[in-house]
């Protein structure tokens, strides 16, 4: 009898290994497709305070962008730095150190969410540098973003200034960031990338 239950879980361990190994084979080597840029602003934490909705929300598209993209470990550093300096510059130093630590620790791109480092392109996405096909296709893709993705972080510094802090939640084109989601043009398209 003894024997009987040393085989059934013998078995069962095959079984277990051969079904890990199956889907490992099944999952990409490389991610090879890049989806068009969306941005959920800050995704699962507030895009400003209760007196102004949006006062970070700039940064976060920013930031959003940079995850999108993907690329090397130090461009995420950097990309997550730049988000904690623009909220800091906001007046929101412990609010900026509080999203960093979320950052660093939620966004690595070995985990399957919609806003690890690299979320743009098909899991799994490691860290690394972006080919030249690669990077063509990220210009193709933001090439009619609506908004100026690269002022973002000034505008964001800008909101600082405004009286009582107040911000809209429009955009410079008027369209409400809530309701109009930045997209590239032909967003129903999946696009392959580099194979």
């Amino acid at each position: 009898m003894h024997l009987n239950i040393v085989l059934s879980r013998g078995l069962v361990c095959v079984l277990a290994l051969f079904s890990i190994f199956s889907l490992a084979c099944a999952l990409p080597l490389f991610a090879d497709s890049l989806r068009p840029f969306e941005s959920d602003g800050c995704s699962s934490f507030p895009d400003g305070t209760y007196y102004d909705e949006s006062l970070w929300y700039e940064c976060c598209k920013a930031h959003d962008y940079a995850y999108w993209r993907g690329g090397t470990y130090d461009e995420r550093v950097q990309a997550d730095e730049d988000l904690r300096a623009c909220v800091a510059e906001l007046g929101q130093p412990e609010v900026a150190f509080i999203m960093l630590v979320g950052v660093r620790i939620g966004g690595v791109p070995w985990i399957p969410t919609e806003f690890r480092w690299g979320y743009g392109w098909s899991y799994p996405k490691a860290y690394g540098e972006l080919t030249e096909g690669e990077l063509a296709l990220i210009k193709v893709l933001s090439e009619g973003l609506n908004g100026d993705l690269s002022g973002a972080i000034g505008a964001a510094k800008g909101a600082s200034v405004r009286e009582g802090r107040k911000t809209s939640n429009t955009a410079s084109n008027g369209q409400s960031h809530q309701t109009q989601p930045l997209v590239a043009p032909g967003a129903h398209k999946v696009i392959p990338g580099n194979q």
